[in-house]
């Protein structure tokens, strides 16, 4: 960079090479696909100089000249898709602008004081487009170690400067006084930019910064120039290259932020059930994606929505699917799931990508069943039990919660019922029906507790026989704790067991009999692992009748009054 208020006492030029200029930092990007070229940004170098040169008394010369230098380099990178584990971006065209403005004073001091010869100016400025000859830099995007590095120069020569100026001079020589606006001087500026290191994770998208332009390996130079004529030269170079990119951020209630988490080497670990909440962030925050997507893996569900009356999950809609939020469960266990988000930034079709295992909790589970199916009478009722009146039915506990959760047992049914009226009752010639399938009693059936149920079949005095077949799913359920108190139920247990039988009206002993009931003897079944959420769309209480008059055909009625 040509700099007309500094020169030696041979008239040479003070050159400052910058070398090795070191930047630190880290960035991570998904693949770039689509456009070939993006606009980085720009590398700026501003000087400050002040040159004070104070002769011998009997000579008497005196010097003062201070001023500015800034070179601004704007790049626009294209990309290289050699590789597909690393992004590459080559330097492709650079803009260069370049502008200066110096002035000071000038003049003799001698016995009678000091006589200013004059003040000089000097004003410059050029723009030139850089061939690829002039300037080489890459950006290298290491997918999977996380690294970015530049590398690379930025050469600046060979470009005419015409500066007007009021004065010239040469320090320690002849000093030369011209008139006003009447000397032209014709420079060329050569200036070379090397720049090489890797950056910071704060640094990533925005690599942004700025560094003294006095080295350690040139301070002693200028050192030895301030206590030869008095000269004092600093600066900066800044750069603010701009790198499009996506980040997969996620909400870590722990931290009660959300926190980037673009392949991490090791995947975040999540319980079933808690609540994931992804940003799909763009970087620099002043961009925006365009048609954004979400691609997941594993099995994950919206929400779970449930009442008395009905059961049923909310999966994720393809409006879910494109918007930089998103927020969902995982149902079932799975290592390296991977989210992934795409999108396009400025034309540039880019993707981030992140990884969760996601752990299922450990729940035992005991269960108990009574020896046999006897008959006994409840509340003045007889009835047909599952078990017996000492007995408690059928009862199930969960005895160990890994990690610490929320439990709520929840029980589908199915009925078939069939009863036929006694003929010397106001039923005579009568048969009813129902049948079904749905939530059994209340919504959850039991929560952070036993569960116990004991199903039967009860007798009727309008009655001459009733048959039932009974077949259930009970599921237990887990919510993770959670500080947000967000996070869903998901189903870990299922217990199938069933119970059925006839039961009728003795006409000889005047009593109610069995006369068969089926299994053989209560089951003993197992919890099993089920990722299966229980559905209904109806209570049991609200299952339909039917009634039936002689041979005729079934028609709708309401529940028969005075049945269980």
């Amino acid at each position: 960079m040509s700099d007309p208020g500094n020169r030696t006492a041979g008239g040479k030029r003070i050159a400052i090479l910058m070398t090795s200029l070191g930047l630190l930092a880290t960035l991570f990007s998904g693949l770039a696909s689509g456009q070939d070229r993006i606009r980085a940004g720009t590398i700026t170098i501003q000087r400050q100089h002040r040159f004070a040169s104070q002769g011998a008394v009997d000579w008497g010369k005196m010097t003062d000249v201070k001023g500015n230098e800034s070179l601004k380099i704007d790049v626009v990178f294209k990309i290289n898709r050699s590789n597909e584990r690393v992004r590459i971006y080559e330097l492709d065209k650079a803009t260069a602008e370049y502008k200066y403005n110096l002035g000071g004073k000038a003049g003799m001091k001698g016995d009678k004081g000091v006589i200013e010869s004059g003040s000089p100016k000097y004003e410059g400025s050029a723009n030139k487009k850089l061939s690829p000859s002039d300037g080489t830099m890459t950006l290298y995007l290491d997918l999977l170690k996380q690294t970015y590095t530049i590398s690379g120069k930025v050469m600046l020569k060979d470009v005419p400067l015409t500066g007007k100026n009021k004065f010239l001079m040469d320090i320690g020589g002849v000093i030369r006084h011209e008139e006003e606006d009447k000397y032209d001087e014709k420079q060329d500026v050569n200036e070379e930019i090397e720049i090489e290191g890797k950056f910071k994770p704060e640094d990533k998208g925005v690599l942004k910064g700025n560094r003294n332009l006095i080295s350690d390996e040139i301070k002693p130079f200028f050192d030895a120039l301030k206590s030869l004529i008095g000269g004092e030269t600093g600066g900066t170079i800044s750069w603010d290259i701009r790198v499009p990119m996506l980040e997969v951020h996620w909400y870590d209630e722990n931290a009660n932020d959300y926190r980037d988490i673009t392949a991490p080497k090791k995947p975040e670990r999540q319980t079933a059930g808690k609540k994931i909440k992804l940003w799909g962030k763009v970087v620099p925050d002043s961009l925006k994606a365009e048609n954004p997507k979400w691609t997941l893996q594993g099995k994950y569900i919206k929400k779970f929505e449930a009442t008395r009356d009905k059961g049923e999950v909310k999966p994720l809609e393809n409006g879910d699917f494109e918007k930089e939020k998103l927020d969902f469960f995982w149902v079932d266990k799975g290592e390296n799931l991977k989210v992934t988000f795409s999108a396009e930034v400025e034309k540039e079709k880019l993707q981030a990508q992140a990884n969760f295992s996601v752990e299922r909790p450990s729940v035992e589970v005991e269960i108990k069943a009574p020896a046999s199916f006897i008959p006994g009478s409840v509340d003045g009722t007889w009835e047909l039990l599952y078990g017996d009146l000492s007995q408690t039915g059928r009862e199930m506990r969960d005895t160990k919660v890994d990690p610490p959760g929320d439990i709520q047992w929840v029980q589908i049914h199915e009925v078939a019922e069939t009863l036929v009226g006694h003929p010397i009752t106001q039923w005579a010639g009568l048969s009813y029906r129902t049948s079904g399938k749905g939530l059994d009693g209340p919504y959850p059936y039991v929560k952070n507790g036993l569960f116990r149920d004991t199903p039967g079949i009860p007798s009727a005095y309008q009655l001459s026989s009733r048959q039932a077949d009974m077949k259930f799913q009970t599921f237990l359920m887990y919510r993770p704790k959670s500080k947000q108190d967000d996070s869903e139920w998901v189903p870990i247990k299922v217990v199938s067991w069933s119970f059925g039988g006839i039961i009728e009206f003795d006409e000889t002993t005047k009593a109610w009999k069995v006369v068969r009931s089926w299994p053989g003897n209560p089951q003993e079944p197992k919890a099993v692992d089920t990722t299966v959420y229980p559905a209904w769309t109806m209570n049991g209480d609200n299952f339909p009748w039917f009634e039936k008059k002689g041979s005729g055909n079934w028609t709708p009625t309401p529940r028969p009054p005075g049945i269980k």
